[in-house]
């Protein structure tokens, strides 16, 4: 008998970006903070403009990073307009150059006309045009909406969500609050 082999799993994790871990950490603080006994609060209770301060903070990062990706969404919405006009342009190529292989055998015997047009060079390069269409019709079809985008749209909600509910629980606990003079004592 050998020595006993031992075997390790390790799990890989994606790590998000740290907006998303501060977000979360907020979320979990405002939670507590609701939990929490509201007659140990003061009525003007620095924490929760604190508590404010970090979900405005996430907002302007969230804010940034969107305006990055739709700048790059724009982007690709320049690269399809391209795109489209490249397709056409490939489109009236094939057109002309089917029209000038039949153009150019029209006066063929009927029996070999149809092999002299397709066994043609211009033929040959209308197909190779049409393949060009349907490719930049292909990669023009792949666009769908940037994931990325989406969850920061969310994460905004999110903290607008979390800023009226410390504002809600705020009006909800008025009067079970302390004031600032009996905070003092």
């Amino acid at each position: 008998r050998g020595p006993a082999v031992i075997n390790l799993q390790f799990e890989v994790f994606k790590r998000q970006k740290e907006i998303w871990y501060e977000f979360k950490d907020v979320e979990r603080c405002v939670n507590e903070w609701q939990n929490r006994n509201p007659r140990t609060m003061q009525r003007e209770d620095p924490r929760e403009e604190i508590m404010r301060l970090r979900i405005r903070h996430i907002e302007d990062q969230a804010c940034s990073l969107l305006l990055a990706r739709r700048a790059v969404a724009a982007m690709r919405r320049r690269i399809v307009i391209a795109l489209w006009f490249i397709r056409m342009a490939c489109f009236a190529m094939t057109a002309l150059m089917f029209g000038a292989a039949f153009y150019r055998y029209r006066n063929s015997p009927r029996e070999i006309q149809l092999a002299f047009i397709v066994g043609s060079n211009q033929f040959v390069s209308g197909t190779a045009y049409l393949l060009a269409y349907f490719f930049g019709y292909i990669v023009a079809q792949r666009w769908h909406p940037d994931p990325v985008a989406v969850k920061l749209q969310r994460l905004l909600h999110s903290c607008q969500r979390l800023v009226e509910s410390i504002s809600d629980f705020r009006v909800e606990t008025e009067n079970d609050r302390m004031s600032v003079e009996e905070a003092s004592t």
